[in-house]
């Protein structure tokens, strides 16, 4: 007997027999599992036939198949078994796509089907989606379930599906990813305004003063894909040292007044804008102004 295997399914051939002093009417195919599973089995092939395709079996799953004939007399006994056969397919869907944003990137990570089709996956396939539509589409030649999308907009809202590929073709697409949107820290620094001290001197070194600082806030082109959450203002002693810094509690903050105690030398001030993703650049630092 001859046999071979297509998806969830196997052919098997053979040499009829004896036919028992009556006419062969058909024959019946049996397909059993070798380990656990369902016998499956096909009657009604004709009786001029000599090979047969038995339908239904479960890829993956190694079975070994065996024929009978029928005659008006009754159903004759099982042939020999074949040697096993495993009928393959594609690959089901991967489930659990995740991406987490990077600057113009996005690190992608899902599991793998939990049917393979009963061979190796040898590959995926990430579809990259913008509102639904794919936009462009990569093919990894590995079974390795994690990827990084370069190249993508920051500030663009991305989804994505992926699909399995084994030696049998491309399985079904995943559930798409949530949303995911690439974002850098702000790449704009703002423009500082003015910088002030009081008109007169609020006393000695050591004493307590005020300085009120403002500025230009950052454009949305600047904002690294990510919206501006708020500022820090900074002012530095005369050796560059933080004196101290105020962050705004929100975005449309566009001055800040410092309470600090009076150091000898000129101070200047700096300010920079961040987002949920870090800090940008900050602003070139105002003129030195002295406390007076």
């Amino acid at each position: 007997m001859n046999n071979a295997t297509t998806v969830g399914a196997a052919t098997l051939a053979w040499t009829p027999g004896f036919n028992g002093g009556s006419a062969i009417t058909s024959y019946q195919i049996v397909a059993t599992p070798t380990l656990v599973g369902t016998i499956v089995t096909r009657t009604g092939i004709a009786a001029t036939a000599t090979s047969g395709t038995i339908t239904g079996l479960v890829n993956g799953t190694a079975y070994t198949l065996q024929v009978r004939a029928v005659n008006a007399l009754g159903t004759g006994p099982l042939s020999a078994a074949s040697n096993a056969v495993t009928p393959t397919g594609v690959p089901g869907a991967p489930t659990a796509v995740v991406g987490t944003r990077g600057n113009t990137t996005v690190a992608l990570s899902w599991a793998a089907p939990i049917v393979d089709g009963g061979t190796a996956i040898t590959g995926y396939t990430v579809q990259v989606r913008v509102a639904g539509t794919v936009v462009r589409t990569d093919v990894l030649t590995s079974a390795v379930t994690t990827a990084t999308i370069t190249g993508l907009t920051n500030g663009t809202a991305y989804t994505f599906r992926v699909f399995a590929t084994n030696a049998n073709g491309s399985g079904a697409l995943s559930v798409a990813s949530a949303a995911v949107t690439p974002a850098s820290a702000p790449t704009v620094a703002p423009v500082l305004g003015t910088a002030t001290l009081p008109p007169v001197s609020q006393g000695a070194v050591g004493s307590p003063l005020t300085a009120t600082v403002n500025w230009t806030g950052v454009p949305v082109a600047g904002n690294g894909g990510s919206a501006i959450t708020g500022y820090t203002a900074t002012v530095r002693n005369n050796l560059g040292a933080v004196v101290q810094s105020v962050s705004t509690a929100t975005a449309a903050t566009r001055s800040v007044t410092f309470t600090f105690s009076v150091d000898p030398g000129p101070y200047t001030f700096e300010v920079l804008a961040f987002n949920t993703v870090g800090d940008g650049l900050a602003s070139a630092p105002s003129a030195p102004i002295l406390a007076r």
